[in-house]
C-alpha cells in the first residue's frame, strides 16, 4: 500500500461550559482580533452568526519553534468545544494544544475540571496492491479489525455494522461525532491504480496501520 496524501486531520475537544467561562467574559470582536492576530486567520465568521452560533477560523498558521509553521485549515470554537482541522491529527492536536493554552492565558479562560476524551478524524488518500473485491468475501476479519481499532483509540466497544462498503454505527444511539469508516474509489482517478479515498474516526498514523494491516490481511 503507498499513501498519496493526507488529506485532513481533525481533532475536538469537548468541554463544560460553566467550568471554563471566564469571571469576565471578553468582548467579542476583540477577542476575534487577538485570534487573528497570533493565527493569522485570512477568514471568519460574521460577528452575529458568532455571536448566535459559535466562532469559525479559516485558513491560519502556527509558528513552532525549530520547525515549518503549522497550516491550520480551520477552528470552530462552541460553547461547549473546539474542533481545529489540519492536514494531520498530530497537527490538529498541536495546534489544539495551543490554542487551548492560549485560551487561559490571553481570554481569562478557565482550565477545565472535568476531563473529556478528546474525538479524531482522519482522511487519506492510499493507492493498494489490488482490487478490495476480497473483502466482501472475508467480511468477518474485517469487521473485526474495524472494531479493535477504534477499541484501542477510545477504549471504548461499539458494534459496528455494514453500511454501504463501509462501517457505522447506530446513529440513534446518540454518539456525539461521526464513527463512520469507509473506503471509496477516488474520484477521476483510473480503476487501475486501485486509490482509494478512506475516512476513519482515528489519529492519522493509526488510520494508516489499520489500512496496512487490512491489505496484509486481504492480499493473504
Amino acid at each position: 500500500m503507498k499513501l498519496i496524501s493526507s488529506t485532513y486531520g481533525r481533532a475536538s475537544q469537548r468541554f463544560l461550559l460553566d467550568e471554563v467561562r471566564p469571571q469576565h467574559v471578553s468582548y467579542l470582536p476583540d477577542t476575534i482580533e487577538l485570534a487573528v492576530r497570533r493565527y493569522g486567520f485570512l477568514k471568519h465568521s460574521d460577528l452575529s452568526a458568532a455571536a448566535e452560533k459559535g466562532i469559525k477560523f479559516e485558513h491560519g498558521r502556527l509558528d513552532v519553534v525549530d520547525g515549518n509553521p503549522i497550516a491550520i485549515e480551520s477552528i470552530d470554537v462552541f460553547s461547549d468545544g473546539i474542533i481545529c482541522l489540519c492536514h494531520s491529527t498530530d497537527d490538529a492536536d498541536l495546534v489544539l494544544n495551543d490554542f487551548l493554552k492560549w485560551g487561559v492565558e490571553s481570554l481569562n479562560m478557565r482550565p477545565p475540571q472535568t476531563k473529556i476524551r478528546r474525538d479524531y478524524a482522519s482522511w487519506l488518500v492510499v493507492d493498494f496492491e489490488g482490487g478490495l473485491e476480497p473483502l466482501l468475501a472475508k467480511y468477518t476479519e474485517l469487521h473485526q479489525l474495524i472494531r479493535e481499532s477504534y477499541e484501542r483509540t477510545y477504549e471504548t466497544k461499539i458494534d459496528f455494522e455494514l453500511q454501504r462498503l463501509a462501517f457505522s454505527n447506530d446513529p440513534l444511539k446518540g454518539q456525539y461525532v461521526n464513527v463512520g469508516y469507509s473506503i471509496d474509489r477516488r474520484i477521476n482517478a483510473p480503476y487501475e491504480l486501485n486509490r482509494f479515498f478512506c475516512v476513519a474516526p482515528l489519529r492519522t498514523e493509526d488510520h494508516l496501520k489499520l489500512l496496512q494491516q487490512i491489505e496484509r490481511t486481504f492480499a493473504k
